[in-house]
């Protein structure tokens, strides 16, 4: 049912985008792109459950929430300054050429991931029906990853074997200089299936502090790394403080 909400969402953005955008809508089409996805997903979910709010008052429960919303809230920050590692550095040490690079390469890369996050808001619902037996929660997340990596493995052996092939002939060969950064990304996608099966373990089973406390030193450490290997590599660098930070996430 998750993933039918996700499934309305996605193809709404995309086609109201496109069409407005072919009506010379201008940037406008994104936003509106933006708000009918999120006004379709609500009347999905509702269509599916349906659910009208109640007024009740829990003090005890009200400061539980805070207490697991204040790291979740502050992982999702933590993941926004994750994925801004590439305008952050990349604006700042390159020019916008480079930029340019970079960021597209970071846009195909995460191609699969958008099944990895479908898949894990799929999997945090059903490992918080089972959180108390640590064991199942434990067996999911081992079978979740097995799945993911799977699709994971896939994508780079694409990028390795035909990425030439494919830049060249589907997006251009202006984009034949982002080649470089573009392996080294597909690299790190093979850990990302790994880490957001974990992830969602750890906040059914509520570890949600131990989780943000991790990823907020490892991020740390991302973005002083990105900053050190781009002195030393170029725009490269980033791509490998990128990878070194799914290599880590994943075994810690």
């Amino acid at each position: 049912k998750i993933a039918s909400i996700d499934i309305f969402g996605i193809s709404t953005y995309y086609v109201v985008a496109i069409s407005l955008a072919f009506f010379q809508f201008h940037v406008w089409a994104l936003v509106i792109a933006i708000l009918s996805k999120e006004v379709i997903e609500t009347f999905t979910a509702f269509s599916i459950k349906r659910w009208f709010p109640t007024f009740t008052f829990s003090l005890k429960s009200i400061m539980g929430i805070i207490r697991f919303g204040f790291y979740s809230q502050l992982g999702s920050l933590l993941f926004l300054l994750h994925t801004s590692v590439i305008p952050l550095v990349g604006g700042v040490r390159f020019s916008s050429y480079s930029l340019g690079l970079l960021d597209w390469s970071w846009s195909i890369a995460l191609l699969p991931n958008a099944l990895s996050d479908n898949f894990g808001r799929v999997a945090l619902s059903g490992m918080s029906r089972i959180q108390e037996r640590k064991e199942l929660v434990s067996k999911a997340i081992n079978k979740s990853v097995a799945f993911l990596n799977i699709i994971s493995y896939i994508f780079p052996v694409m990028i390795w074997s035909f990425g030439y092939e494919i830049v060249f002939y589907i997006f251009g060969d202006q984009w034949l200089p982002a080649l470089p950064v573009l392996y080294i990304f597909s690299v790190g996608t093979i850990f990302m299936g790994g880490n957001i099966a974990v992830g969602h373990g750890l906040l059914a089973i509520g570890k949600v502090k131990e989780q943000t406390i991790v990823f907020a030193i490892l991020t740390f450490f991302e973005v002083l790394l990105a900053f050190i290997l781009s002195s030393m590599f170029g725009f490269i660098g980033i791509a490998f403080a990128f990878l070194l930070h799914a290599v880590t996430l994943f075994m810690g």
